[in-house]
């Protein structure tokens, strides 16, 4: 009984492998978390680029409506 101690056998290594198994489970839950909070991250940047886009986009236009504007009033 003692050299399976020794050699990590026995009911304690039948501990220790459930024990392993609950830290991957956790380290995996956490990957999961990571990945989740960097896809999120990724769409926020995305949307703060589409929001950019439209407002120099915007900007485009009120600036060509002032041109017109200018050339109605020079014509």
């Amino acid at each position: 009984m003692e050299r399976m101690r020794e050699v990590g056998g026995g009911m304690g290594r039948r501990r220790d492998e459930g024990w392993v198994e609950e830290v991957e489970e956790e380290e995996v839950e956490e990957e999961e978390v990571e990945e989740e909070e960097e896809e999120e991250e990724e769409e926020e940047e995305e949307e703060e680029e589409e929001e950019e886009e439209e407002e120099e986009e915007e900007e485009e236009e009120e600036e060509e409506e002032e041109e017109e504007e200018e050339e109605e009033e020079e014509g």
